[in-house]
């Protein structure tokens, strides 16, 4: 086994470093002015992503070290499989949102490519699979910030007291690099103090995408974060670009004692999410089941890989639970903005079927009037070269199939005519504009994307 191990152990301090920046990133809502700008009536910016230059000045040179040098100090490598490792830990943090409320005070040498970077192009990604959307509706008030306990009593939150913490996280953190420490212990201590501290603060202060902590939120990005990683720099597989992308699968392994040091920390491939007496669940890539990681795992860990993209074998055993789970409205319409119904969204799924509808036949119609020029130009061919002729029957089944697409269904002109828009153009504002205020807690990688996957649910 030892064997396998270290061929799959190649880019484990990579991966656990690159982890390390994916579980902080938030580490700016440990604060009591990301309460402050999500709270009712307040006119505050949110620097969340910025909270590193804010605390500068008052990190010790330990941290300020460990922060923001490049990972390249840390892997004695400049590029590993392709990735410039001249970033620091801090770029998780500050460029997660993108570099547009920087407060470096200095030209970044990363502005203009900082978004492109395999590292944080996946950290977007991932942290988009855990965030938020919810409506502003539901902002609380500064002095009262509650957490929702999903079936027990709402919690306050101890908003006054959250920079301290913030601070007293960066002084365990210098104590603990005051000796020499390895990447993998330095992965373990931070997820140690995070379990301790980011707790007490919410990923999303809003309702209703208040019951989930800063804690929850960083274990969650980090779980998909290190998975993903492991799947390109071993596997060889593509990160994912977007939710749509974003396959995985659940196994269940028997030798619990051994299975996170191995899987965790040896390999760095995946992380725990669920515990039920003997057995330990991980979330992993979206392997093939018979694939040679598939039978590495089954050999050595007893596991059992479950269908893709599926959390139900967490609540196997717990049927009640589970369908208790299925039954619920998280959000209801009224929730979403004043004087919505259920009516209206309703309405507003339908559109944006049809929107998508319209595009698909726009694209078809274009097809079509590209296939019919075609068509006359082998028309006139053939009298002069027999060849055409079975071209020019290919291309009239082609034509054909095409009309037939184009006039099933609702008309594009019905679609034009019901909504006001000239072309599906007209109606992206509008439908993007539904997904950013409705859907909770999904954030849409694009309007076209989104609709053409409500479109493929619908048919």
């Amino acid at each position: 086994m030892s064997q396998t191990i270290e061929s799959y152990s190649k880019y484990r301090n990579l991966i656990l470093l690159a982890e390390i920046g994916a579980f902080l990133h938030d580490i700016g809502k440990l604060s009591k002015f990301f309460v402050l700008s999500k709270a009712k009536n307040m006119h505050i910016k949110d620097f969340h992503g910025q909270i590193l230059f804010l605390d500068r000045g008052e990190l010790s040179g330990s941290v300020k070290k460990f922060l923001f040098s490049p990972l390249s100090v840390f892997l004695g490598k400049e590029h590993i499989k392709g990735i410039d490792l001249s970033i620091s830990l801090s770029h998780f943090v500050c460029a997660h949102h993108g570099c547009s409320r920087c407060l470096l005070g200095t030209e970044c040498p990363f502005k203009d490519t900082i978004a492109y970077h395999p590292l944080i192009k996946l950290l977007k990604t991932t942290d988009h699979l855990d965030a938020s959307n919810p409506a502003n509706r539901g902002k609380q008030l500064a002095n009262r910030t509650v957490r929702d306990n999903f079936f027990f009593a709402e919690t306050e939150i101890d908003t006054k007291h959250l920079d301290e913490m913030r601070f007293a996280f960066y002084e365990e953190l210098d104590k603990f690099l005051s000796k020499e420490r390895d990447i993998v212990s330095l992965n373990k201590f931070i997820k140690l103090i995070g379990e301790k501290y980011f707790v007490n603060a919410l990923s999303e202060t809003r309702k209703y995408g208040n019951d989930i902590t800063l804690l929850d939120h960083a274990k969650a990005v980090a779980a998909y974060y290190k998975m993903y990683l492991f799947n390109y720099l071993v596997r060889n597989k593509s990160l994912p670009n977007s939710f749509f992308d974003a396959h995985f699968r659940i196994a269940k392994m028997k030798r619990k004692k051994n299975a996170v040091e191995i899987l965790s920390y040896k390999i760095a491939c995946c992380n725990p999410v669920f515990e039920n007496g003997g057995d330990i669940y991980f979330i992993i890539p979206p392997i093939n089941r018979n694939s040679e990681f598939a039978k590495f795992l089954k050999e050595n860990f007893s596991a059992s890989i479950y269908k893709r993209d599926d959390f139900a074998p967490l609540f196997y055993g717990r049927e009640s639970l589970f369908e208790k789970l299925k039954s619920l409205k998280i959000k209801l319409p009224e929730d979403i903005k004043e004087g919505y119904t259920e009516k209206d969204a309703i309405n507003d799924i339908k559109k944006v079927v049809l929107f998508a509808e319209l595009r698909r036949k726009e694209q078809i119609d274009a097809k079509l009037k590209s296939s019919l020029k075609h068509l006359e130009n082998l028309k006139a061919g053939s009298a002069y070269n027999e060849k055409n002729l079975v071209k020019y029957f290919r291309k009239e089944r082609e034509v054909q199939i095409l009309k037939k697409h184009l006039n099933a269904g609702i008309p594009m002109d019905k679609i034009k005519k019901l909504y006001g828009w000239r072309t599906s153009k007209d109606g992206e504002e509008e439908i993007y504009a539904f997904f950013n205020t409705v859907l909770s807690p999904v954030r849409p990688p694009s309007p076209i994307e989104m609709s053409k996957y409500f479109l493929r649910e619908y048919n």
